[in-house]
């Protein structure tokens, strides 16, 4: 799935098809040295109840382990993993390949 371009789906429609998924992987890539930002990452941050979450690329770590535990948590839950507000720092960078089952 290529986010480089804008995507042809929203957060809503990331969170229907993926929640509730057994494993979902999401491998992020930069084709160029920063030249992509956080927003594509966050059209998965609604997903909920989903067994095993694994986010890795160019990525930074910490946003990594903050999207897997929101993507962890339980199904109607609103937050998940860290319980704050704000999206930790780092992330995307310009393709993201999905794959869930």
């Amino acid at each position: 799935m290529r986010l480089d371009v804008d995507a042809r789906f929203t957060e809503q429609d990331a969170t229907a098809a993926f929640s509730g998924a057994e494993e979902l992987t999401i491998v992020a890539t930069e084709p160029a040295w920063r030249s992509a930002g956080n927003a594509a990452l966050m059209l998965f941050q609604g997903i909920r109840g989903v067994g095993r979450a694994k986010v890795s690329g160019s990525v930074d770590r910490v946003f990594a382990e903050w999207l897997e535990g929101r993507m962890m948590s339980e199904l109607g839950s609103e937050k998940g993993g860290e319980e704050e507000e704000i999206m930790p720092p780092g992330m995307l960078r310009k393709m993201v390949w999905v794959q869930a089952r």
